[in-house]
């Protein structure tokens, strides 16, 4: 079966650990597509979205460390769409009391698409400038 997700080198900010950490969360949501088309073990889908959670919270968690080093002025805002994002991501590994139906699964899955490939290609392409400035690109 093919990914949901394939990564390209649009979605690179130059950061080979932001990059591998983004390339990561994509691979979770690959995987998480694999278990709800292949009707996949619920139990392995819980983990699934709970690893999901936890990844979601600590890259956000390093991206702003960086952003705070580079002196990003937009660091604020940033870091409030990044809570927004951790309280739906949160939200969805809450849910293992109820069935993941296809409806809710799908959009659940599309939401984590569009909000990631978004947030990379349009808010975090934002901060590159200042990543290039400070030399922090790898």
């Amino acid at each position: 079966m093919a990914d949901y997700i394939i990564w390209s080198s649009d979605y690179s900010v130059g950061n080979n650990d932001i990059d591998r950490q983004h390339q990561r969360v994509i691979a979770i949501i690959n995987a998480v597509y694999s278990l709800v088309k292949n009707s996949g073990e619920e139990r392995k889908l819980w983990e699934t979205l709970e690893d999901l959670k936890q990844y979601t919270i600590d890259h956000f968690e390093f991206e702003e460390r960086i952003l705070t080093q580079v002196e990003y002025p937009d660091l604020k805002t940033h870091a409030l769409i990044h809570a927004k994002m951790k309280a739906r991501t949160t939200a969805l590994s809450a849910k293992q009391n109820e069935r993941f139906s296809g409806i809710v699964a799908q959009e659940a899955l599309e939401m984590l698409k569009d909000w990631w490939l978004n947030h990379i290609r349009i808010l975090d392409a934002q901060y590159v400038p200042y990543l290039n400035a400070s030399d922090m690109q790898m």
